[in-house]
């Protein structure tokens, strides 16, 4: 089941891998948007109910990233735009779960393989990747919030 639901998020998400390539203009949207519009940050404060002293530190706080979400949406809502926010993995969702997995399993082998050193019963690279990818799996279909302990 969490499988399919990581293929139909990752569907999803494939058409916003190239809006990753727009970024925030250098005065934030905000004051880009209201000024595209030619209101003054007094217009656009009376449109919030709040001073235009207030716009201008919430103009401040979006190219800081230090703005609310809140305000952003209520700013947005008082310019007729629509505010999205989303969270774009940069990699594949599957692939930074396996990274983790084999990250945790390698950890925990480490243990048993120093274990085995000192008994004299150690195992080669090639079967020590076999182990990881293996308790990798594991880890990944039986206990996924084990991965993000660390």
């Amino acid at each position: 089941m969490r499988k399919l639901m990581i293929r139909q998020l990752e569907q999803q998400l494939r058409w916003l891998q190239s809006t990753t390539k727009v970024s925030r203009p250098a005065l934030g949207w905000v004051k880009t948007m209201r000024e595209a519009f030619g209101m003054t940050a007094g217009q656009l404060g009376k449109r919030l109910n709040v001073s235009q002293q207030r716009v201008s530190e919430l103009e401040k706080n979006e190219i800081e990233g230090t703005a609310a979400l809140k305000s952003i949406q209520a700013a947005a809502d008082a310019l007729n735009c629509d505010f999205v926010y989303f969270l774009i993995p940069r990699e594949p969702i599957e692939e930074i779960i396996e990274k983790q997995a084999k990250k945790v399993a390698s950890g925990r082998l480490a243990i048993l393989s120093h274990s085995m050193e000192l008994e004299d019963q150690l195992v080669s690279k090639k079967e020590q990747h076999q182990q990881i990818s293996e308790l990798a799996k594991e880890l990944i279909d039986t206990k996924p919030r084990e991965l993000w302990n660390d």
